[in-house]
């Protein structure tokens, strides 16, 4: 999030770089609120989430950054599935019946691979669950989709930037074009 000095000429100047600085500010706190809403509060992940501005060439670039199972967490995992084996006090007569999917359409999948217990460990504990029964779960059911990244750029958060950098361009425009007149005054 650091700025260039040369971007901040004084402090009553607004810089297309502090435009789009302010609007990646912005757009991290939506995300972080949306990862709360979805009840995504462990907090790994929403500490995770943040964005660089660099210079690239004459204009700006613009990248954002999250822990890698954020995408898992917004757009579901397709479980293994399966049979279960066995029944527990929570879902007496279940034996035999196959595991529901929670998330049937998403382009990822638990195949071979369970979810490491570390990741379920924190969370299971402060529910009073066993870790591996949550781990045998998320496996053969899968991840729900959240979508707390993909509601929040589907509201188009980047017509607010353009418009906002539109106005921003226009105002350097004017200002250069005063600045040209009166200093060319006969």
């Amino acid at each position: 999030m650091g700025f260039f000095d040369d971007e901040i000429v004084d402090a009553g100047t607004i810089t297309m770089g502090l435009v789009v600085q302010a609007w990646g500010d912005e757009l991290v706190n939506q995300l972080v609120y949306s990862l709360g809403l979805n009840g995504i509060d462990d907090g790994q992940l929403a500490n995770s989430v943040r964005y660089e501005v660099t210079k690239n060439g004459n204009g700006l670039s613009f990248k954002l950054f999250f822990e890698d199972y954020g995408v898992f967490q917004d757009e579901g995992v397709r479980g293994a599935g399966g049979v279960r084996k066995s029944t527990s006090k929570f879902g007496k007569g279940r034996r035999g019946q196959i595991w529901k999917q929670n998330a049937p359409s998403s382009r990822f999948k638990y195949t071979n691979k369970k979810p490491p217990i570390k990741a379920i460990e924190t969370w299971a504990n402060s529910k009073g669950l066993n870790k591996y029964a949550v781990r045998e779960s998320i496996f053969r059911q899968g991840l729900k989709p959240t979508h707390w990244f993909t509601r929040i750029i589907d509201e188009n958060p980047f017509e607010e930037l353009s418009v906002n950098l539109s106005v921003k361009g226009a105002e350097s425009i004017e200002m250069s074009i005063k600045d040209i007149l009166e200093n060319n005054k006969l």
